[in-house]
């Protein structure tokens, strides 16, 4: 194993022939660097009264707990696949046509429940 010595001059010569102005730059560069490793650390993750969890019903939710009276169009939500796009949170508006109003529409168009 060979060990090498590090002649100390001739790394000070390296930096002195380095003129002023690019020392200036090499550290603005430097610094600019640690900049944008500590200000990302400034933020808080502390959100305070700003932090909102839903606990109400979605509509989805809605539709399922009431079967007496919805049990219809939840057969319909599901049979196509929609009934996830109601269970998403959020502020929306949906008609509900109860039992007795899928059942006008069935007759209506001449098919059976």
């Amino acid at each position: 194993m060979k060990i090498y010595k590090i002649n100390h001059t001739v790394i000070n010569n390296m930096f002195a022939k380095v003129n002023f102005r690019e020392r200036g730059t090499l550290l603005t560069m430097i610094a600019f660097a640690a900049l944008l490793f500590i200000l990302p650390a400034c933020n808080s993750d502390d959100v305070g009264d700003n932090f909102y969890t839903f606990t109400g019903e979605t509509v989805g939710q809605y539709i399922k707990n009431r079967p007496e009276t919805y049990s219809e169009f939840t057969h319909l939500l599901d049979t196509t696949g929609v009934m996830g796009l109601l269970n998403a949170y959020g502020d929306y508006t949906c008609f509900l046509p109860d039992n007795e109003a899928m059942k006008r529409f069935y007759q209506s168009k001449g098919k059976t429940p």
